[in-house]
């Protein structure tokens, strides 16, 4: 209330109409001035990215991404070390489709499995740094030969974070995902040969694959949609508890 007595005061006293302007400008111009945290308020786009999306100029991580420069965005992004994941996979052929859930724990080198097929069954796998295991619903642990596959291809996701340098980038941007989280992602799809196609989302937070579509000839074989994820930290029961081996492992 002082403070407006003085402002009155003061315009009172002012003779002249261009100093009253003056001061008026100057309050809208504070009173409307944004904070720092709505400034770099995340872009509101479609899924599909165009190659230009607008983005905000005040974050390094939010640049402009092209096919040329897509690789190196990928070797600036660090993967959650610690995390749990829930996927849904689709698989599509010319009569019939067919729906499966992941679940992945990761923890540093180790890696837990466990697939629900769509005729209930369940297949786990652990996975660490020089040794595998695989068994089914409740039967014992069996050894995965040396040359085992990855955890990418048991997973059936597409391995995103090891693009050679002679893959055939069609398209990269960054895009935001619908939803209430609004992720903003890393949008890319390359060329597999014999006229397959692979399209990614990644969480640029996260590191982790969000969304994934895989194409033949044009036609829809493979989509993947993140369910949920957490990170695991040190001390709670999910960073430890997936990673125990059941039982005795066989030696077959």
């Amino acid at each position: 209330m002082k403070e407006q007595k003085t402002i009155k005061t003061a315009l009172m006293i002012a003779a002249a109409g261009i100093l009253t302007l003056v001061v008026i400008v100057l309050c809208y111009y504070l009173i409307n001035e944004p904070d720092e945290a709505s400034h770099i308020a995340l872009p509101d786009y479609s899924v599909i990215p165009s190659d230009q999306p607008d983005l905000p100029d005040e974050s390094d991580l939010l640049a402009d991404v092209t096919p040329e420069n897509v690789q190196r965005v990928l070797e600036s992004i660090t993967p959650l070390e610690a995390y749990h994941q829930v996927l849904t996979q689709e698989y599509f052929w010319a009569d019939g489709s067919a729906v499966r859930t992941a679940e992945l724990w990761r923890r540093g080198d180790e890696q837990k499995l466990c697939c629900t097929g769509p005729d209930g069954a369940v297949e786990q796998f652990l996975l660490r740094r020089d040794e595998g295991w695989v068994w089914y619903d409740s039967e014992a642990p069996v050894s995965l030969p040396e040359q085992r596959p990855s955890a990418w291809d048991l997973a059936g996701i597409p391995d995103y974070l090891h693009l050679t340098s002679a893959a055939r980038i069609l398209d990269a941007a960054y895009a935001t995902l619908a939803g209430s989280n609004q992720t903003t992602c890393l949008y890319i799809k390359w060329d597999r040969g014999e006229d397959r196609t692979v399209t990614c989302w990644i969480d640029v937070e996260t590191g982790l694959l969000v969304r994934a579509v895989a194409e033949e000839n044009g036609a829809m074989v493979y989509r993947m949609q993140q369910e949920s994820v957490e990170r695991l930290l040190p001390g709670d029961e999910a960073y430890n508890a997936p990673f125990e081996l059941p039982g005795a492992a066989s030696e077959n």
